[in-house]
């Protein structure tokens, strides 16, 4: 290899690391915040959806409003990102979603929390799939699956965490002031939204062209290792419109869709089928513990799991293990009656299905072109939306008509295994990156 290149690659490495040590850990607690506030309503149902009078339908049904402005609103978001640059962008996000779900201790019934979730789904729309563009201005794909990870893992510990978070403020607040437990909830884990949001003003650069704390020979070796990675692809001369129409494209989008339906599952239903294992006498803080469980297994297995991936550069066995035991995981919450057992199966499917989606993150710069990014990673992510929009209401259906989980958890336990099937059909299609620069993936 060239001296240059050499030198490229030593100064490129060590950019990424301050890169992740100055990005990682910031966006990470915004993202815990971000499905703190998505899942909150799971808690809330607990003893919300009695004094609101909702049936698991219609609950469902406010899932299924909330992801449908999220999906609406998501790739216009992404785009928006793009030319009003992301520390403005994210920042407005942020604050509009934290005060909208503070709104949230309004709802009176059926019809309010619907428009309320709506507004919450529009205000929130365009922050994952915003950070997953920003990481990709930063970070070359040897190093992407990890810093992935360790951004995601947010969710698992927003599940385990948040459930005693939520568990204790419902309790500890229930009635004060004359409003309700679930009210004090929306209200306390929306607000840090608005304070994170104003934090980004000034904290997050847009690109490591602003990073004050890179050098202009640091910034230099970013943009040099990210040029030589476009992907070799039948799109890569910028037809936009072909590469997200694409078959390859069109297959990981509905793996997606297929895993999120999964995932969904767990995080809006995962209480209430915990109740329904211990007994409707059980404390909210006893289910906000067991919940805690599987989140807490899922953020120690994901960086590690994603790491093996990296290291290797293999993403399609590493994505088809981790979903089939997510799948193995919800057999053993259909077929064991015993709690303990079907606790771990629900650890199964948490670590799993999270562990999958992050290797499944890896895919789309293999797949899209440069250009057509920030359309493409919205419409990936707004795949998952969907299914997330679907899920809800398809599983509080099939929990009213047959007063059971099983139906959907089948439904959850089949799509998985379409996805895993979807994602190895790409093998073939999807290319490697290409690297003039010899081994600009041998980045530790």
């Amino acid at each position: 290899m060239p001296e240059a290149d050499q030198d490229v690659l030593k100064i490129g490495q060590i950019a990424t690391q301050k890169a992740a040590k100055h990005l990682i850990w910031f966006l990470f607690i915004c993202y815990v915040v971000s499905y703190l506030d998505r899942i909150n309503i799971t808690f809330a149902a607990l003893s919300m959806n009695k004094q609101l009078g909702l049936s698991a339908a219609a609950f469902g049904l406010a899932g299924t409003i909330f992801y449908t402005g999220y999906l609406v609103c998501e790739v216009p978001s992404n785009l928006l990102m793009v030319r009003v640059g992301a520390r403005r962008w994210i920042a407005r996000i942020m604050i509009t979603w934290g005060l909208a779900t503070m709104l949230t201790v309004l709802a009176s019934g059926a019809t309010s929390l619907y428009g309320l979730r709506l507004l919450v789904g529009i205000a929130e729309a365009g922050f994952l799939p915003g950070v997953l563009l920003y990481l990709t201005f930063w970070f070359p794909a040897k190093r992407r699956g990890r810093v992935t990870a360790f951004f995601m893992i947010a969710q698992p510990i927003a599940i385990g965490c948040g459930s005693l978070v939520a568990a204790a403020i419902m309790q500890t607040f229930d009635a004060a002031f004359g409003l309700a437990g679930w009210q004090w909830l929306f209200l306390l884990t929306g607000a840090p939204a608005v304070v994170l949001g104003i934090c980004v003003l000034f904290y997050l650069p847009d690109g490591p062209a602003s990073a004050k704390w890179l050098t202009d020979v640091e910034k230099g070796a970013i943009a040099t290792l990210l040029a030589h990675e476009a992907p070799v692809s039948s799109h890569e001369s910028g037809e936009q419109g072909g590469a997200l129409l694409s078959w390859q494209f069109i297959r990981l989008c509905l793996a997606y869709f297929c895993l999120v339906t999964s995932l969904n599952a767990l995080s809006t239903w995962s209480p209430l089928i915990i109740r329904g294992m211990v007994g409707p006498g059980a404390s909210i803080i006893t289910i906000g513990l067991m919940a805690a469980v599987p989140g807490i297994v899922a953020a120690i297995v994901m960086p590690i799991w994603a790491i093996a991936s990296d290291r290797r550069q293999e993403r399609f066995i590493h994505y088809a293990i981790p979903v089939g035991i997510a799948g193995l995981g919800w057999l053993c919450v259909i077929m064991f009656s015993l709690p303990v057992l079907q606790l771990i199966g629900l650890v199964l499917c948490t670590a799993g299905g999270f562990t999958g989606m992050v290797i499944l993150w890896t895919l789309p710069p293999n797949v899209i072109p440069v250009t057509a990014r920030p359309l493409g990673i919205a419409l990936l992510s707004s795949a998952g939306i969907a299914a997330s929009i679907t899920s809800p209401a398809v599983i509080g259906n099939l929990r009213d008509l047959t007063g059971s989980f099983n139906a959907g958890i089948w439904y959850s336990l089949v799509l998985l295994t379409v996805s895993i099937v979807l994602i190895f059909s790409l093998r073939s299609g999807v290319v490697a990156e290409r690297r003039p620069l010899s081994e600009v993936g041998s980045l530790p």
